[in-house]
């Protein structure tokens, strides 16, 4: 099947991973799951593949926030 939104999956880069995801959790009233990725750590967004868009928090070496170009 194909996509039924122009946004399917998104990643929101944290340095720490422990108090986004309470923040988030808090925020929207759902649990996060927690994945590794290789060094990184994922904090998964509760969602239904099937009706819309899923997304992480995302934490680990070469993770930034910010990019260094949006910092000027």
């Amino acid at each position: 099947t194909s996509p039924t939104h122009a946004l399917n999956w998104f990643e929101i880069p944290v340095r720490d991973m422990d108090r986004a995801q309470a923040f988030y959790e808090a925020v929207l009233a759902r649990p996060m799951r927690r994945e590794p990725m290789g060094p990184k750590q994922l904090a998964v967004f509760a969602y239904e593949p099937a009706s819309g868009a899923g997304g992480c928090l995302k934490a680990g070496p070469g993770v930034e926030p910010m990019p260094s170009w949006a910092r000027r």
